[in-house]
């Protein structure tokens, strides 16, 4: 939790594909900074699993599975008196920015979330969204399920009034934000930090949020 005074807005992090670590530390640290209280579930050790970047091991914990981890932690946040019940918003990497467009379907709006924030992560099925404020942010050449292409395609089949926003960046790879990461190459897929376009879209998240959760 932040300092200052209870209750705190907060903010569900998920990571991505090769489970919990420092990036989402660096994040956490950030949104506290910002006045959040952050949140960050580990959706692979309960389930046996380490990672699941690999083809052949996706089915063992996907997108969809995690959702239900977003609803758990919503339960669980609502329980604490140092948190602000009616503002709460979800925040996914990668596999977990899949999971925060998930959750922004109406079949779950039970949730009551006030927005969602996913990096680099996959934009499926707009027809099943409802109206939790969802900002993109993704990297052109980001090969990793092309989710520069895909959320762009996905936000031209959402209806008026669904608020939907998307920033893209020209020649920036794979998890672009995180600054612990050299140019490297995960499964053919090139992950590298971009300054320029991480503090862009640091901006960006940090206006979002304090627009929809905030405000």
């Amino acid at each position: 939790v932040p300092p200052g005074k209870d209750p705190f807005p907060v903010v569900i992090v998920l990571h991505g594909c090769s489970g919990r670590g420092p990036s989402q530390l660096t994040w956490a640290s950030r949104l506290i900074g910002w006045g959040y209280a952050v949140l960050i579930p580990d959706s692979m050790t309960a389930r046996g699993v380490k990672r699941v970047c690999e083809p052949d091991l996706q089915p063992l914990v996907t997108p969809r599975d995690r959702v239900a981890d977003v609803g758990a932690a919503i339960a669980w946040l609502r329980t604490r008196p140092d948190v602000d019940p009616r503002r709460i918003a979800v925040f996914g990497l990668s596999h977990g920015g899949a999971t925060a467009v998930e959750a922004t379907q109406r079949q779950y709006a039970g949730f009551r979330l006030r927005a969602a924030v996913d990096y680099y992560g996959a934009c499926l099925d707009p027809a099943a969204r409802g109206d939790v404020p969802l900002l993109i942010l993704a990297g052109e050449a980001d090969d990793w399920g092309n989710p520069a292409a895909h959320c762009r395609l996905f936000g031209t089949g959402l209806k008026p009034g669904q608020v939907f926003e998307i920033h893209t960046y020209p020649g920036v790879h794979h998890a672009f934000d995180n600054p612990n990461i050299t140019r490297t190459v995960v499964d053919s897929h090139v992950l590298e930090y971009d300054p320029a376009a991480a503090e862009d879209s640091f901006v960006r998240v940090h206006d979002f949020l304090d627009h929809w959760v905030k405000g």
